[in-house]
């Protein structure tokens, strides 16, 4: 919840406080911090001022010790405990700070424990009993918050429905290895619709917990990149017109199983206060390759019937372009049969598309260009009328002409024209000034402007569609400011989108790889590149690769740079947006091993522990006899010195 303050780690809640002080009721909360500070305060004081201060210190030293740790960023020495997390790999086994607190409670318990005994040992038994009682009644209001089960609400007790039960009983049936499921909406932490299994509430997902499979998630992924990319596919699925073949995105992912969920709504990730559970259901019917399984009251199970992508696999197409992860933007197609009257009549069935970006009282600016294709011929700016029927546009009608018009349902009639003699690939800039009676329509060069047209319509709300480069014309250089001079939207049109590019038939599943120009040695692109992996453990592989030339060897994983690929000479990089990607210099035949390092970390850790419960079942069951002849041993050692 947040990293404790030194009060906090000295009473034994640490990062568990908000559950603590939720809990407690208000009027009781002064007895509860009384009690909690008095005990331990009594104890370290009693222990400390006694002969048996030898004996305690380990333990009073382990409970400052740890309380300096988990305080992290309120400690004394909080810069040297941040630079221990980032820079000393086991401490990334704690995730951050306040989950030290296991220290702190075993120093407390024991101190508490010793306290009581040492207290007690002299007094009479009437004594004995009433410090006894005393002692209970302080731990038992120390601990009282655990007694309320909920912890202040924050945790909800969840049934899994029989719903999820048949989802994940269809789920684990399959025997495909290494597919993921992605619920949607993605989010790690959903608020769950009060129904008769759960509570209204939220608080983690249980269904990432229960899952059968891997899970993407938006707002729990490792890295910013994967985040980036799992609420980017989340956006494109939610949209109000997805692409058909969005599915690849989801086939790219690895991702076989969809949920879509009607009991949750999400509380974090793109799709927070706009959830809308028959938009995708709708979606997901139309895309390709996606068949629904099974219909229940909480979610539906679509599968995806497309080629995912390998795990391994040899890269035999590459497109090098320094892509950012954006989500896909919310374009739909105006279509319709546009009439006109005048010279400058066309057939605007295709080429404009617009999105739900409402400006009120805007200022736009944008350049446009007519393409060196001789079909291009239109290229227009929309801004919306009164609702989402209803548009003005401004820009190039044919090839020269300067034209303002509006569409209603469909159809498009022109209010103003003017032969401007523009040629194909010109630039040609279109201001608008928007108020919410008029809008004044410039012509010029991105300068000068010159007015070309004032529309006067009371019937027709002002607000800012959208812009989109199509087949017909280009579009650049775009500012949106409000009235103020405030900038609402800037787009130049000049980044890539990795979602799209991924969508297109540039990227084939399976042979493409996505990748930096920064840094790449050369263009490989062999067309006889092989890769097979075996698993050898959970986090091993071993792979065979045969090339005739230099590739790329991709890892369809969480890019980490534990990832090691034992081969001289090959270089990690970051490919597809997530993955993990070999620059392999080197041609011919490999057998080569690829490993998660901090596995072992995770591997050592268990050995100590197995080592540590062997030792302790030793000691609990035979501890008299093997204390005995640890002393005998050492008598006998003793007198051989003394006397040889």
């Amino acid at each position: 919840m947040h990293v404790p303050n030194l009060i906090q780690a000295f009473v034994g809640t640490g990062y568990w406080t908000d559950f603590f002080t939720s809990t407690i009721p208000s009027w009781f909360l002064p007895v509860w911090l009384i009690a909690s500070l008095s005990l331990v305060s009594s104890a370290l004081i009693f222990l400390v001022s006694r002969k048996i201060v030898s004996s305690v210190i380990p333990w009073v030293a382990l409970l400052i010790s740890s309380i300096v740790f988990e305080t992290g960023s309120n400690s004394p020495l909080s810069g040297a405990i941040e630079w221990l997390i980032v820079n000393v790999p086991p401490m990334v086994l704690f995730k951050s700070p306040q989950h030290l607190i296991f220290p702190t409670t075993l120093a407390l318990s024991v101190l508490v424990g010793i306290f009581a005994v040492s207290s007690t040992r002299v007094l009479s038994t009437a004594r004995k009993v009433g410090i006894f009682l005393v002692l209970l009644v302080l731990v038992s209001v120390w601990v009282s918050p655990f007694f309320y089960g909920n912890l202040g609400g924050y945790v909800d007790v969840y049934r899994l429905p029989p719903s999820y039960q048949e989802i994940n009983k269809i789920i684990a049936s399959d025997p495909e290895p290494g597919f993921r499921v992605m619920y949607l909406p993605a989010a790690g932490s959903p608020q769950y619709l009060a129904d008769r299994f759960q509570s209204n509430n939220q608080g983690g997902d249980p269904m990432v917990i229960y899952s059968p499979a891997p899970t993407l998630t938006s707002d729990l992924a490792p890295n910013q990149q994967t985040r980036d990319l799992a609420s980017g596919i989340e956006e494109l699925l939610a949209e109000q017109s997805a692409p058909t073949n969005a599915s690849k995105m989801l086939a790219f992912l690895n991702v076989k199983y969809v949920i879509v969920r009607y009991d949750v709504i999400p509380n974090f990730g793109p799709l927070a206060g706009r959830w809308n559970a028959s938009l995708v259901t709708w979606n997901l019917q139309h895309m390709d390759g996606l068949k629904l399984l099974a219909s229940f009251p909480q979610a539906e199970l679509w599968a995806v019937k497309m080629q995912s992508t390998p795990l391994v696999y040899a890269a035999s197409n590459i497109i090098f372009d320094d892509v950012p992860i954006l989500g896909i933007k919310n374009w739909q197609a105006l279509e319709g049969q546009w009439s006109a009257y005048g010279m400058q009549s066309v057939n605007g069935t295709a080429g404009i598309l617009r999105t739900n970006n409402i400006y009120h009282n805007f200022e736009l600016e944008v350049e446009t260009k007519l393409t060196q294709a001789q079909s291009s011929l239109d290229n227009w700016v929309l801004w919306r009328g009164i609702d989402a029927n209803n548009f003005y546009y401004a820009g190039q009608t044919g090839v020269g002409y300067f034209t303002v018009g509006r569409v209603e349902r469909g159809q498009r009639t022109e209010l103003y024209s003017s032969w401007m003699a523009y040629s194909r690939g010109q630039p040609v800039w279109v201001r608008v000034l928007a108020s919410s009676t008029s809008s004044q329509v410039y012509s010029g060069n991105g300068t000068s402007w010159t007015l070309q047209y004032i529309l006067n319509d009371s019937a027709f709300q002002t607000g800012f569609v959208g812009l989109h480069p199509t087949e017909g014309g280009q579009f650049g250089n775009i500012t949106v400011n409000d009235s103020q001079g405030n900038l609402l939207y800037k787009d130049n049109f000049d980044d890539s989108n990795l979602i799209q590019l991924i969508i297109s038939p540039r990227f084939v599943i399976g042979h493409t790889v996505v990748v930096s120009p920064v840094g790449a040695k050369s263009a490989h692109v062999p067309s006889n590149a092989f890769a097979q992996a075996v698993a050898t453990g959970p986090s091993r592989f071993e792979v065979t690769v045969n090339s005739s030339n230099p590739f790329y060897l991709v890892y369809s994983q969480t890019f980490d740079p534990g990832w090691t690929l034992a081969l001289a000479g090959a270089t990690h990089i970051l490919g597809n947006g997530y993955a993990n990607v070999w620059e392999i210099d080197s041609p011919g035949t490999h057998d080569v091993s690829l490993s998660f390092q901090p596995q072992v970390l995770f591997e050592y850790g268990s050995i100590i522990a197995l080592v540590t419960i062997a030792a302790s079942l030793v000691l609990m069951t035979n501890a008299q006899n093997v204390l005995k002849s640890i002393v005998r041993r050492t008598r006998r050692r003793t007198v051989g010195l003394i006397h040889p």
